[in-house]
């Protein structure tokens, strides 16, 4: 049922998110949407990012309630996404620290 796997597609997303602002905070950010006046990841991005994926699952939510057949689509979405967050997670760990 696709709507039980969109539903575990959530964590994943979630999870990868986390890694990914744990592995960025207080490192040079490149977004200037997400960079701080000093160029850098913080706070303000964090909150900024988690914001925008709340309201991003929210809209899945409403959409897959509303239209059962999109739960494959955002199932995948979110599968991808998770997957390619993680990797960037990873590269940041990897960057020297200061």
């Amino acid at each position: 049922d696709w709507h039980k796997q969109w539903s575990i597609s959530v964590a994943p997303l979630v999870a990868s998110q986390a890694l990914d602002a744990a592995s960025s905070y207080g490192m040079r950010e490149l977004n200037p949407l997400l960079a701080s006046s000093q160029g850098t990841f913080g706070m303000r991005a964090t909150s900024l990012k988690f914001g925008v994926m709340g309201a991003l699952l929210g809209a899945e939510y409403v959409l897959v309630r509303k239209h059962p057949r999109s739960a494959k689509f955002f199932t995948i979405v979110n599968w991808a996404t998770s997957g390619a967050t993680t990797g960037l997670a990873v590269h940041n760990f990897r960057l020297p620290r200061n």
